[in-house]
């Protein structure tokens, strides 16, 4: 069975049951003229165009906190809070119910698009953005949840997602503000590595791609990438930085930086087959990868369309921000697709706000933790996270 086939169903659902959960319940979100409409059941029996995103429940321990919202990255999906033995996740479950949102840059949502025409591809698929899903799902989603169990959920989102909460608390789109918030590897500002500040400043995303072209870069195909991101790799491939011999890895990393540390996660890593590294990522929308090139270039989050290198309208209310009663930034001190520097002024942007410097609490509100031996999406895949007083611990104890 392969993900993105006509089976992609069972093999969602035998990915979840292999690692312990069991949904309580999905909806598929549906667009139409820039509205959602949420759709009980499975993605196979969504009806209609515009499939933009899926929400999952899982029922945990009840208790008096409220549900928590588990919004992934870009080209991956909500397994990302499932490994090893079903993860995050599961640890959340021993004190509330969780749920998971693929969004449009989801592995599960991209996979039902690959395959179809280009010209038969939503416009909102073909130029996705970041701007897309701050004002549209998570919005949606948060709200969706809030009908659903009568409280406003926690969040936690991880890279870009982290990115489409962080646009949407700063744009003041959410109808209802989390109480509690984790911002895991980004927040508003941008920071790679020198070697992804320098693909950024390529400006790839200045050459479009044929109009009835591919939409997406594939890092687990052994074709060619579209130009000009084949010549970029060509180029990368001369240099001394090929620390990994696995394909996937090589392709990935030339485009964005590689998004993990391979040490502690053999048991993806390390398996060619689809029980590996195929499980954990889908195709990267050009669109997303265009809009963080452009958010590198100038260091900070700004509108996608028309945005000028000095746009500061995503940084003209930090104190939208103090509406949380606990906002946490995490991040790998090892992270080589966004370097730590990333949280790190994010932090000192949020203190600059006076609420934040004057409140003197038992339990601080705002709290930054940058943990060793954690690179990026290893900070959630690595069997190390689910160590005592590691990863999952830490974000238990925020969310609560």
């Amino acid at each position: 069975m392969a993900w993105g086939s006509a089976t992609q169903r069972d093999v969602v659902l035998e990915y979840e049951r292999a690692r312990g959960l069991s949904r309580a319940g999905s909806w598929c979100a549906l667009e139409s003229g820039g509205r959602l409409s949420w759709q009980a059941g499975e993605l196979a029996a969504a009806s209609g165009g515009g499939l933009v995103a899926q929400l999952c429940k899982f029922s945990g321990a009840r208790g008096s906190l409220p549900p928590v919202l588990l919004v992934h990255g870009a080209s991956a999906w909500r397994g990302t809070f499932m490994e090893q033995d079903g993860g995050l996740l599961r640890h959340l479950l021993r004190s509330r119910d969780v749920w998971t949102l693929d969004w449009r840059a989801s592995k599960v949502i991209t996979d039902r698009w690959r395959d179809v025409a280009p010209d038969a591809v939503p416009e909102d698929v073909r130029n996705m953005n970041l701007d897309l899903p701050a004002v549209r799902e998570l919005p949606a989603a948060i709200e969706k949840v809030r009908d659903e169990c009568g409280q406003t959920p926690d969040v936690l989102g991880h890279c870009m997602g982290a990115a489409i909460v962080a646009i949407a608390l700063a744009r003041g789109t959410l109808a209802s503000t989390p109480r509690r918030v984790v911002l895991s590897a980004l927040g508003l500002f941008y920071r790679g590595t020198v070697d992804t500040w320098f693909r950024a400043d390529e400006r790839l995303d200045a050459h479009a791609l044929a109009p009835n072209g591919p939409w997406y870069l594939d890092f687990a195909s052994a074709a060619d990438l579209p130009e000009p991101y084949q010549r970029a790799f060509e180029l990368w491939r001369k240099t001394p930085y090929l620390h990994c011999q696995v394909p996937f890895c090589q392709r990935i990393s030339a485009i964005l930086g590689c998004p993990y540390r391979p040490d502690d996660i053999g048991y993806l890593h390390d398996v060619a087959t689809h029980e590996g590294l195929a499980t954990q990522f889908g195709v990267m929308p050009t669109g997303i990868l265009n809009h963080c090139a452009r958010n590198v270039r100038r260091g900070w989050s700004a509108p996608y369309a028309g945005s000028r290198s000095v746009d500061r309208t995503d940084l003209q209310h930090p104190e939208r921000f103090a509406q949380i009663d606990k906002l946490t930034l995490i991040t790998g001190a090892e992270n080589q697709l966004w370097h730590r520097d990333s949280i790190d002024r994010m932090y000192e942007w949020l203190n600059r706000a006076p609420v934040w410097r004057r409140e003197r609490q038992a339990v601080a509100r705002l709290e930054k933790r940058v943990f060793d031996r954690f690179g990026h999406q290893d900070l959630f895949l690595s069997p190390l996270a689910a160590a005592a007083g590691s990863v999952y611990d830490y974000v238990l104890q925020r969310l609560s």
